[in-house]
């Protein structure tokens, strides 16, 4: 999988979609990762057409109805960070993103959460940065990591 994602090839990237519900944990981390690293490669806007390939709204998409129904912890890590790594057309969809990474934070989110969140604030002149709410989360996670 790992390799298919480094092509960077949407037309690949589609068929990692069905792994996304593997019965295998890893299988289903793998796939986020491999999905979001061949939409890397995709300069089209998310909503423009795809010859036979995946768009990035379509990745954002199943990542989000994935992420939506994961139980494995380390999974919806994968996903998250997977998710904040996705070229996005515009803040819109960023926040979508980001809200469907917010909705899986208990507590202190995660080491995945954190990362999809920081991948979101990299690219803060197309995806206008994190909300508040975000900006929130990731103070959190920085004051009560450990020394």
């Amino acid at each position: 999988m790992r390799g298919i994602g480094r092509l960077q090839r949407p037309d690949l990237a589609k068929l990692l979609v069905p792994m996304l519900r593997d019965p295998v944990a890893a299988v289903r981390a793998e796939a986020a990762s491999a999905i979001a690293q061949g939409e890397t490669g995709d300069w089209r806007t998310s909503s423009g057409a795809a010859a036979d390939g995946l768009t990035p709204r379509g990745a954002q998409d199943a990542m989000i109805a994935a992420l939506a129904q994961e139980r494995d912890p380390q999974v919806v890590d994968a996903l998250a960070a997977a998710l904040g790594r996705l070229p996005f057309a515009d803040s819109s969809e960023a926040r979508v993103a980001e809200r469907a990474m917010l909705s899986r934070v208990t507590g202190l989110p995660s080491l995945g959460v954190v990362r999809g969140m920081y991948s979101l604030t990299l690219n803060r002149r197309l995806t206008g940065g994190v909300s508040t709410s975000g900006t929130v989360l990731l103070r959190q996670a920085v004051q009560r990591a450990a020394d």
